[in-house]
Formats: structure tokens, C-alpha cells, sequence
């Protein structure tokens, strides 16, 4: 059955569709595009909903049959292994139905390898093989799918820049054996702090402020770029300068931009660890973690970076979960009213406590980037975070997911590594608990 006229009046709502991207759900994204194929123009029209898709693709400016895909699996008993097959069932629901017809569309739907539901038009006079290759080729060059990644953020030295290094290289190929850390995309490329300063008379501050505003101005520049890097995972390094995040919104807009492209993010918030060190510091660089988390709207994992010199500076004034869990700070308060310069401060400083207590929102995981397996465990936590263990593309099967959704973790998965390794009151306490032991089995043995 074929229906004179409707791909264009298609085509033009798609299109209107496209523009106005602010007057449809952030899940449904379209595109309408053409091609060549074995030399002929070729329509391409394609709708993508959060749990299905249609396409269309003719060269007879019109739709023809439409069939209905679904894909399933050989796995056994819910399991799915290297080795699974997936079968796709096809269905003519519109139009007569032909073998060479069904057999071309499964062969499209192998080659997508989309795991939605799809709703198909397919509308070529000639459905050879090369013709569908070719077909799917042009599909996925135009692919839309979800991408994951995470934001780095974080004051100015507190080692974003050396941990995006480690992660990039924690997460590359293993087969790949050179990747230097090499921006994807540059912002130098649309601005330059150095060129701003010079041109608009402003300090280096000012100038990244009017460098993300800029950016902000030139989201499309952005997206066209991210675009490029379909199928791979993004790490964004963002500069230093908290009044980009604590009192601007240039960062959360272009970060909500994204999200509405289907670019799942995290952000991954650091701290130094030597603020422990000192009362004062902490309370202040978690009253900003706290800021920052809420003005970015972002699911968040704060990290206590440089964790291995955490003591460089003396011994903490409380266990190292005490930091990162973000305990009763009236205990810490204790010690900063020890400060004759603070004691006149003691209210302000009960009130900003209270605060950060109230909310409750603010826990941090020790990392350092010599240490494989608190980066690891970081991972970990960013990756439930943005979602991409619950659906990266990769094929799991239900009871892995709920796993990973419901599984407890221990404290020792958290910080143990961390406390083990870089905390020497960890070790002097273990060397106490071993001497109680022995002291016990020789009272013991007596009796």
C-alpha cells in the first residue's frame, strides 16, 4: 500500500519537530536526512523514543510496507553470555507481505543491532543485499543513542586534571598501547582565556566567566562536536574557579543542554584531602561541595583527592571515615573554637554546621590516582551514578541489574584501601589490636 504525498507532509512535521525542540518530551529525538544510495536519493526520516523507534527509508517519495521488529535472545535461564544469538521476528503490519521484503529488513535489523522495538518503512524498489548494507551504514553514521560520562569539578589544584588523565587511561582498550591525554574537544578552538583578557581588559576570573558564557552562547558548536564521538564515553575537565559553580548558572544551563541530547551525566566533585587537616578548611570545602551539588542539579560523587598525603600535615583530628561520611560536625567545631581568632565566630560557625547537616547530602570516597583500586572504586560509583551500568548498550539481564541497584556495599569497600594503605593511625591501631590480642591469649593459656 502505498500513499502518494504523506512522506513529505512526514518529512515537514519531522522537520518542525526538530526545531522546536523545547515543545516535545526530552526523550523523543528525530532527525530527517538523505543519501545516495547505489546512486539513487534516498529518504531518511527517523524517530527515537525512549523505548522504541520508528524509520523510514525510500526513494520513491512515498511509504511503502511497514513491519514491526522486535529482538530476542537464545540465552538460557536468563543469562546472557558471549555466545547468545539474537533472532529477530519480523511482521508485515502494513502492505503485502514478500520473503524478500522480510529477509532484507532482518538483515537491516542484524546490522543496527538495536535492541528497541522498530517500527519500519522500507520503500526500495531493488532490496539486494549491498543495497541494505549500504542502507545501514548510512543509518548508523546518524546513529542516536545515549552517551554516559562525567563532569570533572572541583577548586583549583585538588588534582581534576591529573585524575581525568588516570581514568581516561583506566578505561581505554586494553589492546590500545599508547593514549596520551589529548582533549577530544578543545574550547580553545571557539575561545581563549589569554584572548579574552586582552580584548575585554579583564582578569583571568573574568575571562573564564565570559568564556562560558560564550560557550553557553555556542551550544551547537559544542553538540556538533560531541557528535563526533558517538559510542565513546565522555570526560569533561572543567577549570578550577568555583564562582563558576557556586554563584553562575552558565554551567549548570549547558550541562542541562546536554542531558536533553541524551548525554547522561555525573558530576564528580574533588577535595583535597589535606582540608582534614584543619577544621576550619573542611567545614568550609564541604559548605561549597554542598553548594555546588545543589546548583548543579546533577547526580554527584565527591571525592577526597590525594588521599596518600593525607597525613603529610599531621595526623587527623578523627578517624578518616569521620571526613568522608561528613559525621556530626559539633565534634569538629570542638576544635576550631580551640582558635582564639575563631571563638568569636563560634555561632556562625554552629549555624554553617547546621546546615550541612540538615541537608545531609555530602559523603565522600578517598582516591587517589596512585592507587588502582580506589580509582576503581570511584568508577564504580560514577557509573551508578550517571546510569550506565543500567543501560550503557550493553546487554544484562535482569537479575544483574537489580544487583547492582539493591547491593549493599561494605564501609571497607569505600575507605578501607585508602585507611589501609596511606593512614598510619590505621596501622598503629591495628599494631594495638594485635598486642590486645596476644595479651588475651596469654591470659587465656594462664587460665
Amino acid at each position: 500500500v502505498a500513499m502518494a504525498s504523506l512522506l513529505d507532509d512526514t518529512v515537514e512535521s519531522l522537520k518542525a519537530s526538530v526545531t522546536s525542540a523545547q515543545d516535545r518530551p526530552a526523550s523523543v529525538k528525530s532527525q530527517v536526512f538523505a543519501k545516495l544510495i547505489n546512486g539513487v536519493h534516498t529518504d531518511f526520516a527517523v524517530v527515537v523514543y525512549s523505548n522504541r523507534v520508528f524509520m523510514t527509508v525510500t526513494q520513491c517519495k512515498k511509504i511503502g510496507n511497514l513491519y514491526t521488529i522486535h529482538r530476542d535472545s537464545s540465552q538460557k535461564n536468563g543469562i546472557l553470555s558471549a555466545n547468545t544469538l539474537f533472532i529477530y521476528e519480523v511482521k508485515c503490519i502494513l502492505g503485502a507481505e514478500s520473503e524478500e521484503g522480510t529477509q532484507a529488513v532482518r538483515l537491516l535489523a542484524e546490522k543496527l543491532d538495536t535492541s528497541r522495538p522498530l517500527l519500519l518503512s522500507l520503500t526500495i524498489p531493488a532490496l539486494d543485499r549491498n543495497t541494505v548494507l549500504e542502507i545501514s551504514e548510512a543509518l548508523l553514521e546518524r546513529k542516536m543513542g545515549v552517551q554516559y560520562g562525567q563532569v570533572v569539578l572541583g577548586p583549583p589544584g585538588s588534582g581534576k586534571t591529573t585524575y581525568c588523565q588516570a581514568m581516561a587511561s583506566l578505561l581505554r582498550d586494553p589492546a590500545n598501547d599508547a593514549l596520551p591525554y589529548e582533549a577530544a574537544i578543545d574550547v580553545n578552538e571557539l575561545v581563549q582565556v589569554e584572548e579574552v583578557m586582552s580584548t575585554q581588559h579583564i582578569g583571568p576570573n573574568g575571562a573564564l566567566v565570559f568564556c562560558m558564557e560564550l560557550l553557553e552562547a555556542n551550544l551547537t558548536w559544542l553538540l556538533e562536536k560531541i557528535k563526533t564521538l558517538q559510542g565513546h564515553y565522555l570526560i569533561f575537565d572543567f577549570p578550577g574557579q568555583a564562582e563558576l559553580y557556586a554563584h553562575h548558572t552558565m554551567v549548570r544551563n549547558i550541562l542541562s543542554a546536554l542531558n536533553k541530547e541524551d548525554i547522561r551525566l555525573c558530576a564528580a566533585y574533588f577535595v583535597d584531602s589535606h582540608y582534614a587537616n584543619d577544621p576550619g578548611k573542611y567545614v568550609s570545602a564541604v559548605l561549597l561541595t554542598l553548594n555546588s551539588m545543589l546548583m548543579m542539579e546533577l547526580p554527584t560523587v565527591n571525592i577526597l583527592s590525594k588521599v596518600d598525603s593525607v597525613e603529610k600535615y599531621g595526623n587527623l583530628d578523627m578517624g578518616l571515615e569521620f571526613y568522608t561520611d561528613v559525621m556530626d560536625l559539633d565534634y569538629l567545631l570542638e576544635f576550631l573554637n580551640d582558635s582564639p581568632a575563631m571563638k568569636k565566630y563560634s555561632k556562625l560557625n554552629k549555624a554553617i554546621a547546621d546546615v550541612i547537616s540538615d541537608y545531609s547530602l555530602v559523603s565522600f570516597i578517598p582516591m587517589t590516582v596512585e592507587s588502582q583500586s580506589t580509582l576503581l572504586t570511584v568508577m564504580k560509583a560514577v557509573d551508578k551514578a550517571n546510569g550506565y551500568v543500567y543501560g550503557s548498550g550493553e546487554e544484562r539481564n535482569i537479575q544483574r541489574l537489580l544487583s547492582c541497584a539493591v547491593g549493599g556495599e561494605w564501609e571497607h569497600d569505600r575507605i578501607g584501601a585508602a585507611r589501609d594503605q596511606f593512614m598510619e593511625s590505621s596501622q598503629e591501631s591495628d599494631e594495638e589490636e594485635e598486642i590486645l590480642k596476644m595479651i588475651a591469649c596469654q591470659n587465656q593459656s594462664r587460665t
